[in-house]
């Protein structure tokens, strides 16, 4: 009795093993048919070996044309240029040396400026929040360096909110200027 019980157990593992490996080899087949599908679609997605068509399907160019990357929305540069606070920023501070104006990053930051031969400079910063006109789409920070003789010993610290305000409401002044000119040259 043993023997047949011993046999009815190789059998069972045997048989056990074949249908396992059958839906093992129906995983492959289904593996692979999924990836012939996958091939048809990236076969339909390819572009038309028609250079004429691409060229109008893109009309302005890959990166800015009608389907392009930035589709209407033109340069960084243009936009940039289009928006009245940052190019009243750029013209209030046209007076002081600039070292960093980041449209994209929204912010202008100025070198140390003196207008005398004095120990004293300053630096301003401006962060936009908006592009919108109004007074909260801007903060100001501005800085006075201080320093003994032959600039060394200098101290640095923050001005006054009115000195930012100053400078906040000559951005704002020059900016709904701009609107108004951009708007007078529209009609």
């Amino acid at each position: 009795m043993n023997i047949k019980l011993f046999f009815k157990y190789i059998l069972l593992i045997t048989l056990s093993i074949g249908i396992s490996s059958c839906s093992y080899f129906n995983k492959d087949k289904e593996e692979n048919d999924n990836k012939e599908i996958e091939k048809e679609v990236i076969k339909k997605k390819k572009r038309d070996h028609n250079l004429k068509k691409r060229a109008e399907e893109y009309e302005g160019g890959i990166i800015f044309g009608k389907k392009g990357i930035f589709s209407g929305s033109g340069t960084a540069a243009q936009f940039a240029a289009e928006n009245v606070l940052w190019r009243a920023s750029i013209e209030t501070l046209d007076f002081v040396p600039l070292i960093t104006a980041n449209y994209s990053g929204g912010i202008i930051i100025t070198d140390w400026y003196s207008n005398s031969k004095s120990n004293d400079s300053i630096k301003i910063q401006v962060n936009f929040s908006s592009n919108e006109l109004k007074a909260s789409s801007l903060q100001i920070k501005s800085f006075k360096k201080v320093c003994g003789q032959l600039n060394q010993s200098c101290k640095i610290s923050n001005l006054n909110n009115n000195f930012n305000s100053k400078i906040k409401n000559q951005i704002l002044e020059t900016a709904k200027n701009i609107k108004i000119k951009l708007e007078e040259t529209k009609k």
